[in-house]
């Protein structure tokens, strides 16, 4: 548990939020950010998941510049969350596992996550987007190269 969250208080305080990131995100290979503990908060519970991550050199093209996976920090249990996943059937839904990460130029596949600071009520500007469909987004957007991102994962 990292020192500046409350297990008895919420996940989603900017300082919290952010430390929990920074923890999964040391964890380089699968089988190591797996075997991380669950964190239990008031009525929450969060754990270290491998996401899959597609970053791009041209969001405009849509031009895959690396595929790899990186250990993220994820809520569990939340029964409001993604049910699908973007690549089969079920795209459209209101919340899907892909999120855009335009500054970074990176589609990220992880249902209820990642978490970031930003995702803390009151913290920074939100610094991602949930891509529902790509038909949904202006053209040029990141969200567009969702489809591109199936494959290539």
């Amino acid at each position: 548990m990292p020192e500046v969250c409350d297990p008895s208080g919420s996940p989603f305080t900017e300082a919290c939020a952010g430390a929990l990131q920074v923890a999964c995100n040391r964890h380089e290979t699968e089988s190591d950010c797996s075997a991380q503990q669950t964190l239990r908060f008031n009525g929450y519970s969060i754990v270290c998941a491998w996401a899959k991550v597609v970053r791009f050199s041209d969001p405009v093209t849509c031009e895959v510049d690396e595929v790899f996976g990186r250990c993220e920090a994820k809520l569990i249990g939340n029964p409001g969350g993604c049910t699908g996943g973007y690549c089969g059937s079920d795209v459209g839904l209101i919340e899907t596992e892909l999120k855009a990460f335009p500054a970074r130029r990176e589609l990220v596949f992880l249902c209820n996550g990642p978490l970031r600071a930003s995702s803390a009520p009151g913290g920074p500007e939100p610094e991602s987007v949930s891509c529902v469909s790509a038909e949904t987004y202006p053209k040029g957007h990141l969200c567009n190269c969702g489809p591109v991102a199936c494959e290539a994962w």
